[in-house]
């Protein structure tokens, strides 16, 4: 079962190969798409990360996801000695360059916690495959 939507602003594939594929576990997955979209989306005034960059939220208000996307940006800056950074020079933070294979990874894993052991994410050419086709 193959799916083609868009998310976080573009195309985007979830092809689940097991026998037992089901549209609910499809959505499910969009849908954590979106949730992600939601959360850090630079685009949405109302997300997590555009109120932070309005400094409308203080750290000890972030969510968990937040503070992991913002650990593995340190981490990434630290092994590309400053070349990827998230923080801009004018104080704004744009995590997008990590949020998106973090998210095709977080709906692997949910798919793979639905008991899928085949199956395909691919969202703006990032992909995640696991199993056979």
């Amino acid at each position: 079962m193959r799916v083609d939507r868009l998310t976080m602003g573009m195309p985007a594939t979830v092809e689940i190969a097991d026998e037992n594929a089901n549209p609910e576990d499809i959505d499910a997955a969009f849908q954590r798409f979106a949730d992600i979209d939601a959360r850090f989306s630079t685009y949405k005034s109302g997300s997590e990360i555009s109120r932070i960059n309005r400094r409308e939220l203080k750290e000890k208000d972030l969510s968990d996801d937040m503070r992991l996307i913002f650990e593995l940006a340190e981490e990434t800056k630290t092994a590309t000695n400053g070349y990827f950074d998230i923080r801009h020079p004018d104080g704004t933070i744009d995590p997008s360059g990590i949020v998106k294979g973090w998210a095709i990874l977080a709906v692997a894993e949910l798919l793979a916690e639905r008991g899928y052991e085949n199956f395909y994410v691919n969202v703006g050419s990032d992909v995640e495959v696991r199993g056979k086709n």
